[in-house]
């Protein structure tokens, strides 16, 4: 029996980023979902629950940290961890991104050669949260 594969849905709306995220979770035998903004993140989980969202912050319709506080409001969807891949790397970011809905933090640019151990983490964290996202 083939063990099914982890979706990750990566929501990214710079091209090259999106992809190589998607690329290397997909060598890493993931099954990946993307899109370009927040809302249609929202919309994408809804229905296909994945196992682990990655998420930049900077979307042009609506943003990651809206997006991270609608998912953390919902009942359904509360559980999913969500991971913010950014840019903003400044003191503080972290711990602001965290506090915002988000249940890890990564860097940009990502580490080709971690990236996808680090998004798997995630996946065991996901299997334990309760459904009130303690």
């Amino acid at each position: 029996m083939i063990p099914e594969q982890d979706l990750v849905l990566v929501v990214e709306d710079n091209k090259a980023s999106s992809d190589l995220m998607a690329y290397l979770l997909r060598a890493a035998g993931n099954r990946v979902l993307t899109c370009t903004d927040g809302a249609d993140a929202i919309e994408i989980a809804g229905r296909e629950h994945p196992r682990v969202i990655v998420m930049d912050l900077q979307l042009e319709r609506m943003s990651g940290l809206e997006a991270a506080a609608v998912l953390g409001a919902d009942p359904e969807l509360r559980a999913i961890p969500r991971v913010a891949v950014t840019a903003y790397a400044m003191v503080g970011d972290r711990d602001r991104v965290l506090k915002a809905g988000f249940h890890g933090y990564i860097a940009k640019p990502i580490e080709p050669t971690t990236f996808a151990a680090q998004i798997k983490a995630f996946f065991i964290q996901g299997a334990r949260r309760s459904p009130e996202g303690v």
